[in-house]
């Protein structure tokens, strides 16, 4: 979901893991401050951003 320039994330099977990421228009950024990845790579911030919030596998 994208609202005022931050896109919320988080995982569907575990709620807790989460976080909103924003994009100054040079690179996406984590809530913490650490850089995501740079805007112009969309594809990879997102794969970042899924393993970030996945589930360990039992």
């Amino acid at each position: 979901m994208l609202r005022a320039g931050t896109l919320t994330v988080a995982n569907p099977d575990a709620p807790r893991l989460a976080d909103a990421i924003t994009c100054d228009g040079c690179a996406f950024w984590w809530t913490w401050g650490q850089e995501a990845g740079p805007a112009d790579d969309i594809v990879g911030v997102a794969d970042r951003i899924v393993h970030v919030l996945r589930t360990a596998a039992p």
